[in-house]
């Protein structure tokens, strides 16, 4: 589902995520550029995600992770590839990145059956 914003609010929210300073009382610090994506602690992080994604496997979204899940038959070929190549075509056309450092890929092999 895409959200309609106002053009105030997208270019507040991306002043946001640029820079940050820490003010306390009347001391303010240096203006800091962030690398990163949703600050830690943000009360805006729960609102923030990546709500257009859609897999043709499992998929769990929270905030800024996204899993893709795929239960597999003995002998079945997998298809995560083509999902995870899916979620990079979409995640690129809502110009957001997918950081492939951060990217885990984890197997688990088949029960035994007797």
């Amino acid at each position: 589902m895409a959200f309609q914003l106002h053009d105030v609010f997208i270019r507040w929210l991306c002043s946001y995520l640029k820079e940050q300073r820490v003010v306390v009382g009347r001391l303010a610090s240096e203006w800091t550029t962030l690398s990163g994506a949703m600050p830690q602690g943000s009360w805006l992080g729960p609102l923030v995600l990546i709500n257009d994604l859609t897999a043709a496997c499992h998929i769990h979204k929270f905030v800024d992770d996204t899993t893709l899940t795929e239960v597999l038959e003995v002998h079945q070929d997998s298809r995560m590839q083509q999902n995870l190549d899916d979620i990079v075509s979409q995640s690129a056309a809502s110009f957001m990145n997918i950081n492939s450092k951060k990217t885990k890929e984890m197997q688990i092999g088949a029960a035994t059956r007797k």
